[in-house]
């Protein structure tokens, strides 16, 4: 499928230690390229702080990526993340509650926005599968609330590791 430019498991656990080959591949192309930012990496406690004020479990894949990365910018892309040295801009907590209070249409709290096109619209995990690495969809600022995201990818991860390898120079 083309890309366009309520989970979960319970308990805490330390994702670093299971690094995939996804999150290898993205620090391998971060590193090796000249126009790509991360933070540190979102801890644990900042973690479920966010799950806590979002009311929602992040799927582990997603949180793989919020421990290892905290947030990710590469060219123009900008995904949202979490931790110390994140641009409050991309704050995953602010953001998404923005979204849901602020602009119309609200997302909803099912959906949480991995990164805004630049013109209002946003890409989003699905939490509603309850997958390890759920869908991501489209959410459209000129539909209303009753619209039907557009799907962009079965999984999380492979949605991230093809932007990240689109932008890398």
């Amino acid at each position: 499928m083309p890309l366009r430019g309520g989970c979960c498991v319970p308990g805490s656990f330390d994702v670093r230690p299971h690094m995939t080959s996804w999150l290898a591949e993205i620090r391998r192309l971060v590193e090796s390229s000249s126009n790509a930012e991360v933070a540190v990496g979102a801890s644990e406690a900042e973690i479920e702080a966010a799950e806590a004020a979002l009311g929602v479990r992040f799927p582990p894949q997603f949180r793989a990526y919020l421990s290892e990365f905290g947030y990710l910018s590469i060219a123009h892309c900008e995904f949202n993340g979490l931790g110390a040295g994140v641009p409050e801009h991309v704050n995953l907590v602010r953001e998404t509650l923005a979204e849901r209070e602020m602009f119309r249409p609200y997302i909803p709290i099912h959906l949480l926005p991995l990164e805004n096109n630049g013109a209002g619209d946003h890409f989003c995990i699905d939490l509603t599968a309850g997958l390890e690495d759920p869908p991501v969809v489209f959410w459209s600022h000129d539909e209303d609330e009753s619209q039907t995201p557009e799907p962009e990818s079965d999984r999380f991860s492979s949605w991230l590791l093809e932007r990240v390898s689109e932008n890398v120079a």
